[in-house]
C-alpha cells in the first residue's frame, strides 16, 4: 500500500482494508483503540546541504502517544513526487540513481515505551566524488509487526499504516530554477482558484511562493499567495493560488474572474516575476 505524506507530522493508524461497509464501520468503532499507530515525529521535514566527502550527522525525535508499548521499524525508501502532489513510496529494493546506499540509520527495530520520546539519528555520507545535484529519500517508521490483526465479532481486519521523515540533500552548488508557464483557472479542493503551472529546470527542489497583486473583473484589488509546494528537478507541476481571507471570520474573500495577477515568488537560491491572467 502506497501512502499519502501528510504535512503534518502526526499520523494515526485506524483504516482497515474490507470490502464491506459494516466491517469498515466496525473497525472505526470500539476496536480502533486497540489498532491504534501513534507517533509523533518532530521534525517531519529535512532540507539538508552538503559538499562531496561530507558526512551529516542528524536526528529527529519520536514521541508514543499511545499508552502502550510501540513497536517500531525502521528503513530508508526511494519515494517520487506525483504532479497532483500525492507521494508513492517505492519498496525495498533500490531504484535507478538512488542515493540510499549513503544512508546509515541508527537501527532497525526499536520498542517504544507508552508516552516515551526518543531521538533517532541517521547519516549522510556524501561519497567525495558525488556529482552536483540533490539527494533525496524517506526515513519510514512502521508497526514492527505491520499487519497486525483486529478482531470484531467472528472476523478479522488487517490494518497498517507509517510515518515518514522526508530528506533532501542538496549536493555541491546544486539550485531550483523556476520557470512560469501559464497561469489559469483550477481547483483547489471544492474551491475554484488562480492556478499557475511552473517547471522546474534546475538540478535541486525549489518551494516557490510569493505574494502577488490581484484585480478582479469587478475592478477589486486583492492579495493572492502561491504557497510553498515542493518541485523536484525536471518536473512540472500546475500549482494553486489562493486569495487572502476575511480578518473577520478567516474564510477566502470572494473575487470575480478574470483575474489579473502581477508579483515576484521566490525560493531558495531564486526569484523570478510571475505574470498573467486566470480567466474561465
Amino acid at each position: 500500500m502506497s501512502p499519502v505524506l501528510y504535512p503534518s507530522s502526526r499520523f494515526s493508524r485506524s483504516s482497515c482494508r474490507s470490502a464491506l461497509a459494516a466491517a469498515l464501520l466496525a473497525c472505526a468503532a470500539s476496536q480502533q483503540a486497540a489498532a491504534d499507530f501513534a507517533v509523533t515525529i518532530s521534525p517531519p521535514r529535512f532540507e539538508l546541504r552538503a559538499e562531496p566527502g561530507q558526512t551529516l550527522n542528524e536526528a529527529f525525535s519520536i514521541h508514543n502517544d499511545d499508552t502502550r508499548l510501540a513497536e517500531l521499524a525502521f528503513r530508508s525508501a526511494d519515494w517520487t513526487l506525483r504532479p497532483d502532489g500525492g507521494v508513492d513510496i517505492a519498496g525495498p529494493a533500490l531504484e535507478p540513481g538512488s542515493c540510499r546506499p549513503w544512508v546509515v540509520i541508527e537501527r532497525a527495530t526499536y520498542a517504544l515505551t507508552q508516552r516515551a520520546t526518543k531521538r533517532y539519528r541517521f547519516q549522510v555520507n556524501v561519497p567525495a566524488d558525488a556529482p552536483v545535484g540533490e539527494c533525496r529519500f524517506a526515513l519510514l517508521i512502521e508497526p514492527a509487526k505491520p499487519d497486525t490483526e483486529v478482531k470484531f465479532g467472528q472476523v478479522q481486519f488487517p490494518v497498517s499504516g507509517r510515518v515518514a521523515v522526508i530528506v533532501y540533500v542538496a549536493v555541491g552548488d546544486a539550485a531550483g530554477m523556476i520557470d512560469v508557464g501559464r497561469v489559469g483557472v483550477g481547483k483547489s479542493g471544492d474551491q475554484t482558484v488562480p492556478v499557475v503551472t511552473l517547471t522546474n529546470s534546475g538540478n535541486a527542489t525549489a518551494r516557490p511562493e510569493g505574494v502577488l497583486r490581484g484585480r478582479d473583473a469587478s475592478g477589486k484589488e486583492l492579495q493572492f499567495f502561491l504557497g510553498g509546494y515542493p518541485v523536484l528537478p525536471g518536473q512540472t507541476r500546475t500549482l494553486p493560488i489562493s486569495v487572502e481571507t476575511d480578518a473577520r471570520d478567516g474564510k477566502p474573500l470572494p473575487f470575480q474572474f478574470p483575474v489579473e495577477l502581477s508579483g515576484t515568488i521566490e525560493w531558495q537560491g531564486g526569484r523570478t516575476e510571475l505574470s498573467g491572467t486566470a480567466a474561465r
